[in-house]
């Protein structure tokens, strides 16, 4: 559902959605993160103004982290990362040798400055320059991010093991803030 700022009437701009978990809107567009059946995963590019029909950006068996900032949108898919721009044709961006064939659980972006999570840490890079910054270390489950111009925040959390009679969480829920 879409209300302006200015109010009026409430529009639907999308109808029907399997099952979304996750929503980022930007500039006249918005992406969902949907489970259409069990063990699938898509995102969903939604034009907003004027609303059009919900076009596939990616489709998997996992989770698909994504992140919107203005008119672009970023997303990683089995280790690799992929970019839009104005609901234009979608791009892969080359990552660093540092990051190929990681598998991420999260990212951010702010103008080139891809920001990364994987199992155990968090780092930065700019696509084409291979220049990569390790943010945090040895963190377990990083996940959350938000990039500011002064900082990268995040949560870790941590993982879950067998405790006599149920799942218990471990290395858990720890907010951690990085300087750019």
């Amino acid at each position: 559902m879409r209300v302006p700022k200015t109010g009026g009437a409430v529009q639907a701009v999308a109808q029907a959605l399997p099952s979304p978990m996750k929503l980022a809107v930007g500039d006249g567009f918005a992406v969902v993160e949907a489970t259409p059946k069990p063990g699938q995963w898509a995102l969903l590019h939604i034009p907003l103004a004027p609303p059009g029909p919900a076009r596939p950006l990616a489709v998997g068996d996992d989770p698909i982290p994504f992140a919107v900032v203005g008119r672009d949108v970023r997303w990683t898919a089995g280790g690799k990362v992929f970019g839009q721009t104005a609901g234009g044709t979608p791009f892969a961006i080359r990552l660093s040798p540092y990051s190929r064939g990681i598998r991420f659980s999260d990212l951010a972006f702010r103008g080139n400055t891809l920001v990364l999570a994987g199992e155990h840490g968090v780092h930065s890079e700019s696509p084409g320059r291979d220049s990569v910054r390790v943010i945090g270390s040895g963190q377990m489950g990083p996940t959350m991010l938000i990039v500011d111009d002064d900082a990268v925040t995040f949560a870790e959390m941590g993982y879950t093991l067998m405790h006599k009679s149920g799942l218990t969480r471990a290395d858990c829920c720890h907010i951690w803030t990085a300087r750019r």
